[in-house]
């Protein structure tokens, strides 16, 4: 029960929640939830964002249509030669449009999403006492071909994996293999 201090009555926070009236969501995510101004961002960063809000409200102004290629790829052209940045592809244009416009022109959503990109999956670390037990074998004096010393690393974590019962352990591709092997040597060299 919360007290009104206006009233003066006690109210029951669980009949207010249940109320048909709308409740906001939490955002999904920091980003959301706090707009960084432009300037905390790299320069080349705010560079992107002053290219794209510009080719953006030079097309606003001179479309006569959708955001289509047909009607895009003419003005691109147009505006490419008063704008001093390079031109974008028309769905990247499209795409900016849609976010800007869905975000109620706000600029901050014309900040690159760089973080966003690349294999975000967590991998097992165990793999990578499995490759220290296969460059053991690998820097001795008769030194085996890194084919053979990789086939030894792969039958390691084949066995390992016939023991465990959840998640399994994966192994490095061949080509993943062979360039961590070189790295070690360079940094040997080093």
């Amino acid at each position: 029960m919360a007290k009104d201090i206006s009233t003066g009555l006690f109210q029951d926070e669980m009949a207010v929640a249940s109320s048909s009236e709308p409740v906001e969501a939490l955002p999904s995510s920091t980003d959301d939830f706090f707009e960084r101004d432009l300037a905390s961002y790299p320069d080349e960063i705010q560079i992107e964002v002053r290219r794209r809000i510009e080719y953006l409200q030079w097309i606003e102004k001179h479309l006569v249509g959708g955001w289509t290629q047909k009607n895009l790829d003419p003005l691109i052209e147009k505006a490419a030669r008063e704008i001093d940045f390079p031109p974008p592809k028309w769905r990247a244009l499209a795409k900016w449009w849609s976010v800007y416009s869905s975000s109620g022109k706000m600029l901050a959503s014309l900040v690159p999403k760089l973080h966003r990109k690349g294999n975000r999956n967590l991998k097992i670390t165990n793999e990578l006492s499995f490759f220290d037990r296969a460059v053991e074998r690998y820097l001795v004096p008769e030194r085996p071909s890194i084919s053979a010393v990789y086939q030894y690393y792969t039958d390691l974590i084949r066995i390992e994996n016939q023991h465990l019962v959840g998640e399994k352990v994966q192994a490095l591709s061949y080509k993943g293999f062979y360039n961590r092997i070189k790295k070690c040597q360079l940094m040997r060299l080093q």
